[in-house]
């Protein structure tokens, strides 16, 4: 079965989790978050979960699913 192999992100995000979010909190590099607002899983809820704890959030929030560059990509393209 595929799909253990597929979510291991999981168990990667209970383990690293808090380096990933302190990294993005740290970093110089400009970051440019954008997401799907149909998206059930990590749609607007994570992006505003994104603006409470990275400062100076740069965000947009399309209309679309969990893959804004393949289901809009001229909008994520002009985005960026």
């Amino acid at each position: 079965m595929v799909l253990p192999e597929l979510l291991a992100y999981m168990d990667e995000r209970q383990r690293l989790g808090k380096r990933w979010v302190e990294t993005m909190i740290e970093t110089s590099i400009p970051l440019y978050f954008i997401n799907g607002a149909q998206d059930s899983i990590s749609g607007r809820q994570l992006l505003d979960r994104y603006i409470d704890i990275v400062p100076n959030a740069r965000t947009a929030l399309l209309d679309v699913g969990h893959y804004p560059q393949l289901e809009a990509p001229q909008a994520v393209l002009h985005l960026y």
